[in-house]
């Protein structure tokens, strides 16, 4: 019916509405149409594989912010000037330091 209105018209926009209602669909991407058959398709997997690739992400965010303060400060961080003062209080110095070596030798 939307065809034989369209057609008494002769309205251009509408005629070009009809024909591409009724033109083949196109289809879809390979990587869209995997991403949607393996990981889209049903809501279980689809949560899951959300919730997952929420913590990989999170991780490597981290990962790479913790790296690039670290590289950015190298010199200023505790662990790197952690040798340069003698005498420091007790259970300051980082684990495996020589003290606590000493200090455990002693206790037995």
């Amino acid at each position: 019916m939307t065809r034989n209105i369209a057609m008494k018209r002769n309205d251009p926009l509408t005629q070009q509405l009809v024909d591409n209602a009724s033109a083949p669909k196109a289809r879809p991407f390979g990587l869209s149409r995997f991403l949607y058959a393996n990981f889209f398709r049903r809501q279980a997997v689809f949560v899951g594989t959300t919730l997952l690739a929420a913590a990989i992400g999170t991780g490597v965010y981290d990962w790479a912010f913790e790296s690039a303060w670290a590289w950015h400060n190298k010199g200023k961080l505790y662990n790197d000037i952690i040798g340069r003062y003698p005498g420091l209080p007790p259970n300051t110095e980082p684990e495996g330091g020589e003290e606590d070596e000493a200090a455990a030798e002693d206790e037995e």
